[in-house]
């Protein structure tokens, strides 16, 4: 949903980059890159996540994009904006998709041996 103000996701996307950065730091306030098998959870564990959080966030601003191109006519009157149909079409389709992908990135993260 916020794909459709356009802008916000960017500050979603700039709010994963700090999170992603904060946990690179375990519990014990050690480098998660200090060994390769920790280092090589955290890089797949963080491209598990950005392979749906992109998909969802670029469908998003397409759709968003797509909102406002469409009712360009209305102008300013929001209570007369039409979503088109093949976009609403668009997010079910990624989410379809992103929804296993989410599923499979927390099934790892959390259930992986190499978690340590």
């Amino acid at each position: 949903m916020a794909g459709l103000g356009v802008i916000l996701p960017y500050f979603s996307v700039a709010y994963q980059g700090w999170a992603g950065g904060i946990v690179s730091v375990d519990s014990a306030h050690r480098s998660r890159l200090r060994s390769i098998k920790a280092a090589s959870y955290y890089f797949l564990v963080l491209l598990l996540q950005f392979i749906p959080f992109s998909l969802c966030i670029g469908a998003g601003v397409r759709c968003g994009v797509e909102l406002y191109r469409h009712n360009s006519a209305v102008s300013w009157r929001f209570w007369r904006y039409r979503l088109p149909r093949e976009c609403l079409a668009d997010l079910g389709y990624v989410s379809a998709v992103t929804v296993p992908l989410f599923f499979v990135a927390s099934v790892f993260e959390f259930l992986s041996p190499w978690n340590v």
